[in-house]
């Protein structure tokens, strides 16, 4: 071998001898970091689902704190970091009314449970778990520098951002939460009336006002941007900005308290074609069938094959005069005067009217005595599950695409009236209620059966995660 070659050769050597330690401490350190972007990874999955499950469950109230605790309990025995199933810790897991919150004034479940009406939010902070969850060992830089092990943690923060109530709003057509209504007859029926409006009747949102000698309905879109208690910006309850949060029945904001509703007067209703997304029909650009499936039942109750006589519209007749509301005929003070049947509109297409005490349903040989009629009034062919909830062929129609249960029940805010007057207004709301879709609706007529009030904590849509 020539000389020159084997010096090269020896040189290569010296270098390899110095580069390999420091190879193999890269490939070391690489190691190391991988363990720990591992582990990190899992605390943070770890620490996104159970915040998620928690978040999930809180509804306004003690019940959905301690809910959230149980979900997160759960959620925690079903998750592996480390190899080993996580050690919960109900520390770890806190509350807010804000997800932007300070570190340290987050609440604990039993201090989330003496105030929980606005409490939306939870946290999980996974350095309240045992300290063994977090720790990493790394073997190959401790062997170039005895650092200990490294700590890990993770934290996340879920809630619910938006209310699946459709941002149209109605005067509630009396104050009173619950009132009795007696229906003479030979044997009275005392029936449930919320707000001034009866289980099972249809009723058309346009054309409802509770003031006297009212002609024309009172009416309102919602700001689905700016909650309760944000300055009211205009351009926000605007028909383009408007019809896609109509589509889809849900506000951008988690509660409804804080303040007055933030609206916008209008004296017609441009975007019922928004509405009918509810039946696939998707007439409205603004609506797709992603964000805004159709019913899971999309049958129109124009002609009820259970009612004797076919209703001459699908709501009931508009019933107004000097000193009265602008309401309907079911709605006058009884004794009512006997009527055509097809003039009380279609009637129980999601449940029969209600008894006040008990609350509990109306019998269908009661119905003449609600609405009388001449001939009278009935339901023989009444089935024993409503009609919207039934599966029967005369009931239901499935739409031509997968849709979603109870799209076709809107969750509507009844106001407390009058509303000052303007276009760009506020009001207080005294109630959620809940109608039924009862058709397809048109720019003269809003078909809602009226179902009763909902508690609009309990109408906060799934969680999402902030951080």
């Amino acid at each position: 071998m020539k000389p020159a070659l084997r010096r090269q050769r020896g040189a290569f050597s010296i270098m390899y001898a110095f580069l390999l330690p420091i190879i193999l401490g890269f490939a070391g350190l690489a190691l190391d970091l991988g363990v720990m972007y591992n582990r990190q990874t899992q605390l943070q999955t770890a620490s996104d689902r159970i915040v998620l499950a928690a978040a999930q469950q809180l509804n306004g109230t003690a019940a959905g704190i301690t809910a959230a605790a149980t979900r997160a309990q759960t959620a925690a025995q079903n998750i592996k970091v480390g190899g080993q199933v996580l050690p919960w810790n109900v520390a770890a897991l806190s509350f807010s009314d804000s997800p932007d919150t300070a570190e340290g004034a987050w609440l604990s479940a039993a201090a989330a449970q003496a105030a929980p009406a606005d409490i939306r939010y939870a946290r999980v902070d996974t350095r309240q778990l045992a300290a063994d969850v977090g720790q990493v060992q790394p073997v190959f830089f401790n062997a170039l520098r005895s650092t200990g092990a490294a700590v890990l943690a993770a934290a996340s923060v879920a809630g619910k951002t938006k209310l699946g109530i459709t941002p149209f709003a109605i005067c509630a057509m009396d104050s009173a939460a619950v009132a009795q209504r007696i229906n003479p007859a030979g044997a009275p029926v005392s029936e449930r009336v919320e707000y001034g409006f009866r289980y099972g009747v249809g009723y058309n949102l346009l054309k409802l006002n509770p003031a006297l000698g009212a002609t024309d309905g009172e009416m309102f879109l919602v700001n689905p941007l700016d909650a309760p208690g944000q300055p009211n910006v205009p351009g926000n309850t605007d028909d383009s900005v408007v019809a896609p949060f109509i589509c889809n029945g849900e506000l951008a904001y988690p509660r409804l308290s804080g303040g007055q509703l933030n609206l916008r007067r209008i004296a017609s209703f441009a975007l019922w074609q928004e509405l009918n997304s509810r039946f696939a029909n998707y007439a409205s650009p603004s609506c797709s069938a992603a964000a805004a499936p159709p019913d899971t039942n999309i049958m129109a109750y124009t002609a009820p094959v259970w009612q004797a006589n076919p209703p001459a519209a699908v709501t009931a007749q508009q019933s107004s005069g000097a000193g009265q509301p602008l309401r309907t005929i079911a709605d006058l003070p009884p004794p009512l005067a006997a009527t055509a049947p097809g003039n009380y509109g279609t009637l129980w297409a999601y449940g029969p009217a209600h008894t006040y005490p008990g609350n509990g349903s109306v019998p269908k040989a009661q119905m003449n005595t609600l609405y009388p009629g001449s001939p009278a009034t009935t339901a023989a062919a009444y089935p024993g599950l409503p009609p919207y909830l039934n599966s029967g062929a005369a009931y239901k129609t499935q739409p031509p695409i997968k849709g979603r249960a109870s799209r076709r029940i809107l969750n509507i805010p009844l106001l407390a009236c009058p509303v000052p007057a303007g276009a760009t207004v506020q009001a207080n709301v005294l109630a959620v209620g809940r109608f039924l879709l009862t058709a397809q609706a048109t720019a003269a007529v809003l078909p809602g059966e009226f179902a009763g009030t909902v508690d609009p904590n309990a109408l906060a849509q799934t969680a999402e995660l902030f951080r």
